[in-house]
């Protein structure tokens, strides 16, 4: 049975977005501290669990549902993903995107027929039967060829010596090929190698593509209005990010320096109507966004309880102090003064009730103002 044609509708599409992006920020969050570079697809895992969520039953499924937000019956999940991936891979976008799904089963063993068709007819898996208990090792090299294939012969040797036994019942595959064309080229004899820094005491030569030439630039005037953050916390939350990650976001980016201005100035009309243009269809986007949230008028969340229990503003506050170790006291007066805090006052709260949980202060030092790490990870726990 071939797979079904239909294609996601915006509702959903905003459902499995927000689904697989909070399952992508928490997996990052218990991921990210480990040794060495990593790269992860959290909608190719995502998409891969949903298959697997199919068949799950009882414990397992409400975990799953609970790890992965997902929200919807078996089927309805297994569709929306299916319907998703064939909208993603339409040969009629101006790029090469495959992904590619099959599941390899032991063939003496018995797989829910129920299950295997809704695989078949979401995904366009089928299953292969395959000899895990006599043969794996002829097994794997089964499932790495299919995958060289199915990635343009740029992924090989998926599953390592290893990584199957006797004992193998049921693999599931998910392999992703991505081609596409910059929008602006880049000149290939513009290439060349430049150092690389893998770590502080080990450069490495590495190509390096180059490109000069006239680049759009956003500028601010530096300051970040109260009242700004919570139109950011608002965009977060519509694109499905955790709007909490703003304050880190806003003070990772680095400060603008302007330049004095130069006497005289030229209109250029063309770009004018250009850029009125542009805005015009900015604004017409957002108008949809935040129309779209009003029309649905969602029940209000109730409130996270804050950090140390603070009140928002003061756990908002703190926050912004997480995202670096260490702060002088200009910049401290300055992030309080934002945000409609006194400072002094502000950081008496934040350890008395650092005191009052932990026995112990939070916050260290006066200029600079430093953060205890210790008590700063019991915190985020």
């Amino acid at each position: 049975m071939p797979a079904a044609t239909t294609t996601t509708s915006s509702a959903e599409s905003k459902k499995l977005a927000t689904s697989s992006n909070t399952f992508a920020f928490e997996l990052f969050a218990k991921i990210k501290g480990a040794p060495g570079n990593f790269a992860m697809s959290p909608a190719s895992i995502s998409a891969a669990l949903a298959m697997t969520f199919g068949g799950a039953r009882a414990q397992t499924e409400e975990q799953m549902k609970t790890v992965m937000h997902l929200d919807g019956t078996h089927d309805s999940v297994m569709a929306d993903w299916g319907n998703l991936q064939r909208g993603l891979t339409d040969p009629a976008r101006p790029l090469k995107l495959r992904i590619a799904n099959r599941l390899f089963g032991e063939k003496s063993y018995t797989f829910d027929a129920s299950y295997l068709e809704k695989t078949k007819t979401a995904y366009g898996a089928p299953l292969e039967a395959t000899d895990f208990k006599n043969a794996f090792e002829p097994a794997r090299g089964r499932i790495n060829g299919w995958v060289e294939e199915q990635t343009e012969k740029r992924i090989k040797d998926l599953l390592p010596v290893g990584a199957l036994d006797n004992q193998t019942r049921l693999v599931l595959v998910n392999a992703i090929y991505f081609l596409a064309d910059w929008a602006d080229q880049f000149e290939k004899n513009a290439t060349r190698d430049e150092p690389f820094n893998v770590s502080a005491a080990a450069p490495k030569k590495t190509p390096t593509m180059h490109r000069t030439g006239q680049m759009r630039l956003a500028q601010a005037d530096g300051v970040v209005s109260p009242s700004e953050v919570k139109l950011l916390e608002k965009l977060y939350k519509t694109l499905g990010l955790d709007p909490q990650l703003v304050f880190g976001d806003l003070h990772k980016a680095p400060p603008t320096t302007s330049k004095p201005a130069t006497p005289g100035f030229a209109l250029d009309l063309d770009r004018i109507a250009e850029l009125k243009r542009e805005t015009e269809q900015v604004t017409a986007i957002l108008r949809e966004v935040f129309a779209d949230e009003e029309v649905d008028k969602p029940q209000p969340e109730p409130a996270a309880p804050g950090l140390l229990g603070l009140d928002p503003d003061h756990s908002s506050f703190l926050r912004l102090l997480f995202s670096r170790a260490s702060w002088s006291r200009q910049e401290i007066e300055d992030a309080a003064g934002d945000m409609g805090l006194m400072p002094d006052g502000a950081l008496e709260q934040i350890n008395e009730a650092s005191f009052e949980q932990f026995s112990e202060a939070l916050l260290e030092g006066d200029d600079p103002l430093e953060i205890n790490p210790q008590i700063m990870e019991m915190v985020l726990a």
